[in-house]
């Protein structure tokens, strides 16, 4: 990938102090670590970055590796979306991301091999 990557798109919103507590919602979230995916869906201003980043907080509170990754229409490249995946994923586990970023130079339009390269990273 060509151009730099932005930092802002790390940036894991903190919750305010004001905010209204969604108790109920935290701790669904919360439980449903086992789950393999977790959507949250709402429309816009329901909450749903508030309710995120208030989880990101507690969980990393509780030891856990978190990190954080915004994305927008520019990010619809293959090359450009894995590599900010590939740099979020670095931000908790630096060490990851050496067959994921072979297999983006070798070809960043191959999305299995990109994938494969990830899935080895991971284990």
């Amino acid at each position: 990938m060509a151009s730099p990557l932005l930092a802002t798109k790390f940036h894991v919103p903190s919750p305010r102090s004001t905010l209204v507590g969604r108790t109920r919602l935290a701790e669904r979230i919360a439980n449903s670590s086992d789950a393999k995916l977790t959507l949250i869906s709402a429309p816009a201003g329901f909450g749903k970055t508030t309710l995120l980043a208030t989880w990101l907080a507690n969980a990393q509170a509780d030891g856990s590796l978190v990190t954080w990754l915004s994305l927008d229409q520019r990010d619809n490249d293959r090359a450009v979306f894995w590599s900010y995946v590939v740099a979020a994923l670095q931000r908790a586990m630096p060490a990851l991301g050496d067959a994921t970023n072979a297999a983006l130079a070798a070809s960043p339009s191959d999305a299995e091999a990109i994938v494969g390269g990830l899935t080895t990273d991971l284990e």
